[in-house]
């Protein structure tokens, strides 16, 4: 009777221990993303309310990146209504290890005294169903190609010394998840080729671009499908005219925007992100949303070709 009774005490500690064992470990926070904080000044060169963000021409952030003009995030809504052109301003430049970064606890530490200049531009926004022109690009292997000889493709613009985690790096790691999503039963096409554009002609060579896609097409898969590229030094500026990218030179560091457009296997634009607020998820939408409305009654795809087909 002893003997059975101390058995079944035994088993429900056991028990007991198990199950706090089991609460522990559900209750254990996920792990959380690597936060940094530096201090920056600097002087706000534009401001741009559609994405919450400010170019600032700032001094040398120490431990982080030397003197620069380049576009930030603001965090809080209320902290960028107060910000215009001209303004020095102090700030905390958050970077965390998730591919994000934005500015905080911004202080106005001189009042604009300039009036902002009326703003004029003729950038490009690509539209649905806007024809792409047929850009000549030189890949990383040093191979001169035609933009419609790699359709359908998901097109984005980096280029290999951005400092940045939440744009070149986070454009990257975006292309990473598409190509993990492709082929499969509804899932992206296993022919989408991906193409990442370095828009700094000077420094990325074919060699640069080819040890730069090393660190991030670390896959078969992922070399068969996504290209590192750059126009001719002729061709950069409709280039970047077209897809609606400012990139500016300075100081050896490019301030730039972001863009990438899905691009039908006919030449036609099927969707455009301005930002890095897009996922692999929200192309594939796209490209099922895309693909129906192109079917005929048949339910069978209706044809279609690029006006140069011939060069494909």
């Amino acid at each position: 009777m002893q003997t059975a009774l101390r058995h079944t005490v035994t088993r429900t500690l056991i028990l007991l221990l198990l199950l706090s064992t089991t609460l522990l470990v559900s209750c254990k926070k996920p792990t959380e993303p690597t936060v940094r904080r530096y201090e920056l000044k600097g002087d706000i060169v534009e401001v741009d309310a559609r994405s919450q963000e400010i170019v600032v021409r700032h001094e040398d952030i120490p431990g982080f990146m030397k003197a620069m003009t380049m576009s930030y995030k603001v965090a809080k809504p209320a902290e960028f209504e107060k910000l215009k052109p001209g303004q020095r301003i102090r700030a905390d430049l958050v970077v965390t290890d998730d591919f994000k970064s934005w500015l905080e606890n911004i202080r106005i530490e001189q009042e604009s005294n300039q009036i902002p200049p009326e703003k004029t531009s003729d950038f490009h926004f690509p539209e649905p169903g806007d024809r792409v022109p047929n850009f000549t690009l030189v890949d990383q292997d040093g191979r001169r190609f035609k933009l419609y000889q790699r359709l359908p493709a998901l097109v984005t613009f980096i280029y290999t010394q951005c400092p940045l985690p939440d744009y070149c790096p986070r454009m990257n790691s975006n292309f990473q998840q598409v190509i993990a999503r492709l082929g499969g039963d509804n899932d992206l096409p296993s022919n989408l080729n991906l193409i990442s554009v370095s828009f700094d002609v000077e420094h990325d060579t074919p060699a640069e671009l080819k040890a730069y896609r090393e660190r991030w097409a670390n896959s078969a898969e992922a070399k068969r499908q996504w290209s590192f590229a750059v126009p001719e030094k002729h061709g950069l500026d409709p280039v970047l005219r077209f897809f609606g990218v400012t990139a500016i030179p300075e100081q050896g560091i490019i301030t730039h925007s972001l863009s990438t457009t899905l691009i039908s296997r006919e030449g036609t634009v099927i969707a455009w992100w301005h930002g890095n607020e897009w996922s692999a998820e929200d192309v594939k939408g796209q490209w099922i949303s895309e693909r129906r409305s192109t079917r005929g009654s048949s339910g069978r795809l209706l044809s279609g070709s690029p006006e140069d087909k011939n060069e494909r």
